[in-house]
């Protein structure tokens, strides 16, 4: 289960009851906190992002759902994504941007 942290309505004390009450085989992961996020600017209008999941989570584990959301949450407002793959735990996603 994913937590997008800039949403203000989630608190570090609702963070910590969702937590206390998940069950075994969910994961919590704060976001952005809990990834490492990179962006590069390869060439005018093209941005390469890449989202880096903590060791402690199998993105093999995560479901479709999961993964969009995550994405979804690392990503500006209607992307107009070219590419996008995963190796290990990184997921790169080449999107073109209006400069």
């Amino acid at each position: 289960m994913f937590y997008d942290r800039r949403d203000p309505e989630l608190d570090d004390a609702a963070l910590q009851a969702t937590a206390g009450v998940k069950e075994a085989d969910e994961v919590l992961l704060r976001v952005p906190e809990d990834l490492i996020l990179t962006e590069e600017r390869p060439e005018p209008g093209i941005v390469v992002r890449k989202i880096e999941l903590p060791a402690r989570i199998d993105p093999r584990q995560l479901k479709d759902e999961e993964i969009a959301e995550l994405l979804n949450a690392c990503l500006p407002e209607n992307p107009q994504v070219i590419d996008a793959w995963r190796e290990g735990n990184v997921f790169t996603v080449i999107e073109h941007v209006e400069e």
